[in-house]
């Protein structure tokens, strides 16, 4: 039966396009200057046959349109029955495609029904909905051809297109039309799919992160919290989904009826072309982040083109290094079982407590001495929530010098490589050899990037060093196989490069500290942390610390560690940790004095706002934060333009089948190019990721510090890697 919203009076018209009012609807779209645009879809993984099932539009005129394409039925039935009274039942009982103990009631209801039986059943049956079988198609869908034009409407250039969480639609639009028109050719295909990702899109859910780093950004939380009522047709929707068996967080709004589904599909443009034109701009006006969400808008695009591109996996790699991990795996699990002298699940806090305490140690009594646990603990307190007893994660174990405590977690560290790194990319990777990891713009209050499906934000750099003594050398040199950046690997003919910014959230702490020793080690080349060492030592009077303890030094102050925390960090005692904080302040007197600045600024406004404008709210108790915030997200803000400037070079010149970006790796891009332009892309990347006369105002000059690239060359895949030098024969020559 169709949902019509509780509201009394909604702001827009909503029609439902047929086939006999598509050209009409087609024709109105294309008279108005901006569009509000969003898509109801199967799920969330277009580049593995997901879809649209219908997509909706609002314009100024106060008009919403919804058409249906894709919308399958679940099958089964629905029975509508009679109460005592006689009236019918405000909800019928969904009957599932294959529920036989339904089936058969409802078979005994309509027995009775027609006359068969001569006993009263408990129910009256009003009548009976035959759902059409499972998978076919609802009544009401439009022609799979017509979704050209819907294709054309978005793409046009000039004319503003609103969407919430605009790459999700423009990337679930693309790989749709690629499922539906295979016989494409390749060419024209491209021609389309730049138009679409060249139009001018703007996103709320962008818009609105920029505006408040830590709110939320969900388009029903903002549409409720400005216009209470406005979730109304979504609530009616998701109840008769969850009448038929789907869950509130995944109510698969494509086994819908169209008529159930388009009242609450043009609500949400409604949503979004009312954000947009009447509330964001002032909003966006009153703080100042004009350019900054201008940029964000850029850097959209650019991540549009890396997921719809993917990166080559190689199967054979995976599957070796699958091999070797599992190995590595249970031979990590034998030893718990064989330390513990039976077997447990190490994942099981339970379990693993009892397997602790078998061996003589209180694991609870520790967890309440570790710095991890002492931390969490504090702002529980504050937030008035229960303390945390028992803590079993990988920061808590660290402190724990014990060979179980080893055993578990060398275990941990390869079921996660596993489960995150290894086993779903050969299944995420089905379509076309490459995988498409989904880039969220709005997940990290810094401003950075998250990804997922898979994880490609945070693959291992580093070799894992292998916990506990006198470990056999095969293990040892079966973990030196471990490679998870090998699986990545560049098309055939192709190269990857990957640029690296040296330094970046320690050269923006010196910009924003102008400390003298920090100054003059990135003006004249010198390595910042052996200095800070060096300078460290010669306070003290003696050789204390050597360049690793002098980076964990520097980047304390940026992430806001405690002299607690800083022990391990250093291998030192609190009390020689102490000494060492206390010759780094004198060593840099600035940077104390600026760490002081940013907790006064909190204390006095609440917050802390970056050179690109953007603010990061925090509570006093969490002040420590604020350098981090600055430092580490004004250099995601900075590859954030470097990348969007790439992107424009790559446009402008056409260079879409030479060169495209791949991956964001916080400060260092991935980038497949083809073997015989490698040195000439080199030579404009290097300096466009280098040089900052940006868009945004004063950050030329308030940045006086060079910005140094690394560049590096993958010839074979990303897990190898040579340091360029000047030519990509003279590089792979090393």
């Amino acid at each position: 039966m169709p949902i019509t919203t509780s509201r009394k009076a909604p702001v827009f018209e909503n029609i439902l396009v047929t086939e006999e009012t598509f050209s009409e609807a087609i024709a109105d779209l294309k008279s108005h200057p901006i569009l509000a645009f969003d898509t109801e879809t199967s799920g969330t993984k277009p580049e593995l046959g997901d879809y649209i099932a219908g997509c909706s539009f609002s314009t100024p005129e106060k008009v919403s349109y919804y058409f249906p394409f894709h919308h399958v039925s679940p099958g089964g039935s629905e029975v509508w029955l009679l109460d005592e009274e006689g009236d019918e039942d405000p909800e019928p009982i969904y009957v599932k495609p294959g529920d036989t103990k339904r089936e058969e009631k409802v078979a005994e209801w309509l027995a009775w029904y027609d006359g068969d039986q001569v006993f009263d059943p408990p129910h009256d049956i009003s009548s009976v909905d035959e759902f059409p079988p499972a998978g076919e198609l609802w009544p009401g869908n439009l022609p799979l051809k017509l979704f050209k034009q819907i294709m054309a409407i978005i793409a046009r250039p000039n004319v503003p297109m609103v969407a919430h969480n605009t790459k999700f639609d423009i990337l679930m639009a693309i790989w749709t039309a690629r499922q539906w028109y295979p016989e494409a050719p390749p060419d024209k295909r491209r021609q389309w799919e730049n138009a679409v990702l060249c139009a001018d899109w703007h996103d709320t859910m962008v818009c609105a992160k920029n505006l408040d780093m830590d709110g939320w950004v969900g388009l029903k939380v903002i549409g409720e919290k400005i216009w209470p009522g406005a979730n109304a047709a979504e609530k009616e929707l998701v109840a008769l989904m969850k009448r038929r068996g789907h869950s509130q967080k995944n109510p698969m709004y494509h086994n819908t009826r169209p008529e159930e589904a388009y009242v609450y599909a043009c609500a949400d443009t409604e949503l979004c072309l009312r954000l947009c034109c009447d509330v964001q701009p002032k909003d966006v006006d009153r703080v100042g982040i004009g350019a900054t969400y201008t940029q964000e808008r850029k850097v959209m695009r650019t991540l549009s083109r890396m997921e719809l591109k993917g990166i080559m996996v190689d199967t054979e790699t995976n599957r070796e290094q699958m091999e070797v991990c599992e190995e590595l795996m249970v031979w990590a699990l034998a030893q718990c079982h064989k330390i513990a002298g039976y077997e447990f699940n190490p994942n099981s806090e339970k379990q693993l407590e009892k397997a602790f305490n078998d061996c003589d140690i209180d694991i609870r009594e520790f967890c309440q001495t570790t710095y991890y646990v002492e931390k969490l603990n504090q702002q529980k307190r504050k937030n008035n929530e229960k303390p945390v007893e028992l803590c079993m994660r990988k920061e808590v174990l660290d402190e724990l010098d014990h060979p179980l405590a080893d055993a578990v977690c060398n275990y941990r560290h390869f079921s996660a490589f596993l489960s995150t790194f290894i086993n779903p990319l050969p299944e995420l990777s089905v379509t076309d050899g490459r995988v498409h990891t989904h880039y969220r713009q709005t997940k990290v209050v810094t401003g950075r990037f998250s990804s997922e499906s898979p994880n490609l934000q945070n693959p291992p750099k580093r070799k894992y060093k292998l916990r506990g003594k006198r470990i056999h050398k095969k293990w040892q040199a079966l973990n030196d196989r471990v490679n998870i950046r090998s699986q990545f690997v560049p098309a055939p003919g192709k190269v990857l490069l990957a640029p690296d910014y040296s330094q970046i959230e320690y050269r923006l702490m010196g910009c924003y500290t102008e400390d003298p020793l920090v100054v003059e080690a990135f003006m004249r080349g010198d390595d910042l942390h052996q200095a800070t060492t060096d300078h460290i030592n010669n306070f003290i009077g003696k050789e204390i610390i050597g360049r690793s303890e002098g980076k964990n030094c520097n980047f304390a102050q940026i992430y806001g560690v405690s002299p607690r925390g800083l022990c391990p960090m250093i291998n030192q005692p609190l009390e020689v940790t102490e000494r060492i904080i206390h010759a780094y302040h004198q060593v840099h007197p600035r940077v104390h004095e600026f760490t002081n600045d940013v907790r006064d600024a909190i204390k006095e406004c609440g917050y802390v706002v970056n050179w690109y404008g953007v603010r990061y709210h925090l509570p006093l108790g969490l002040a420590y934060k604020g350098v981090n915030y600055l430092c580490q997200g004004g250099a995601a803000y900075m590859i954030k333009e470097k990348m969007a400037a790439l992107q424009d070079y790559i446009d402008e010149h056409g260079l879409w089948n030479q060169v495209g970006m791949l991956l964001q790796i916080h400060d260092e891009l991935v980038i497949e190019v083809d073997k015989d332009y490698v040195d000439e892309a080199v030579q404009w990347i290097v300096p466009i990721m280098e040089d900052f006369a940006t868009d945004v105002p004063g950050l030329r000059d308030a940045f006086p510090l060079p910005i140094k690239v690394d560049m590096e060359v993958c010839p074979r895949s990303f897990g190898e890697k040579f340091q360029w030098k000047g030519s990509y024969a003279e590089s792979i020559a090393q």
